[in-house]
């Protein structure tokens, strides 16, 4: 468990460093060409759209707080079948979940005010993929808690 622990960690550190690429150096490409503009001459419905990006990025950051805490009790309990393997996945799971769908409503909501409506209706679809990942993790950690009981029952009685 310690190599996937640490293989988790390195994964980590990667999805870091593609978000902050993704914030400083593909956002802005990509709303500069999205929208053939100079960045002086930016309408409030595009610096509204760069903006729910930037905004949506936060909560991505935290999830990889909790990637990593996840590779640490992998480190030390070698399962996550415990309390706080499920209430990490339980948490990051209600994030990712809530974080996709202001992705998903307010890109689908921009696409009504956008001339260029598939690029946002293509990255509502993205926010629906999280939205789907978000609520496999709150019911992995669902069943990582029953497994738990399972596992404290089954101790008890040996």
């Amino acid at each position: 468990m310690k190599r996937i622990s640490l293989w988790l960690k390195i994964l980590m550190i990667i999805y870091f460093l593609v978000g902050l690429a993704f914030c400083f150096l593909a956002n802005p490409y990509l709303y500069g060409i999205y929208f053939n503009n100079s960045i002086g001459s930016k309408t409030t419905v595009e610096i509204i759209a760069y903006a729910i990006n930037l905004l949506c990025s936060i909560p991505c950051f935290v999830l990889l707080y909790y990637g990593f805490k996840a590779s640490i009790i992998l480190e030390h309990d070698e399962t996550l079948i415990s309390h706080d393997g499920s209430k990490t996945l339980k948490i990051a799971g209600f994030i990712l979940s809530i974080d996709s769908l202001v992705f998903v409503i307010s890109h689908l909501a921009l696409s009504l005010f956008i001339e260029k409506w598939i690029i946002e209706v293509s990255l509502a679809f993205l926010g629906f993929i999280g939205l789907t990942i978000g609520a496999l993790l709150v019911v992995v950690s669902y069943s990582l808690n029953k497994a738990t009981e399972i596992k404290e029952d089954n101790e008890a009685i040996i």
